[in-house]
């Protein structure tokens, strides 16, 4: 799945670590600073335009402060722009945050959120 491929590629640049603080489909209960990619559309066909995907997913980041949640945004938003790059069995002609990141509110939770929208072209490795 190209979205663990993004998350995969967070960790190879340092923004993170793959169970550690970046996840796809869940954080445990037990995490504080946490990441977690979950997809969020893009194209059905796959057969159209020579094989390109447009895939579009969102990072949720979490920390107990406030700045630190931020730069770990950002952390995330540097790790994550993606040009003309291969990811495993994947071409990546673009990744790119679509969005600042958004502030969600921690209703008095002691967490800090935000979200970042991501957009990518794609086609399969030949």
């Amino acid at each position: 799945m190209i979205i663990h491929e993004f998350l995969k590629a967070a960790d190879a640049a340092g923004a993170g670590t793959e169970g550690v603080d970046l996840f796809l489909g869940a954080v445990p209960a037990e995490i504080g600073r946490s990441a977690l990619f979950t997809p969020n559309g893009g194209d059905f066909h796959k057969d159209t335009n020579g094989g390109l995907r447009n895939s579009k997913f969102l990072v949720t980041v979490k920390d107990a402060a406030f700045q630190d949640a931020y730069d770990f945004a950002l952390s995330l938003m540097g790790a994550l722009t993606i040009r003309q790059q291969q990811l495993a069995g994947h071409w990546v002609y673009h990744c790119l945050p679509s969005t600042e990141p958004v502030p969600l509110t921690s209703e008095g939770s002691g967490v800090f959120a935000f979200n970042i929208n991501f957009d990518a072209t794609w086609r399969l490795a030949v």
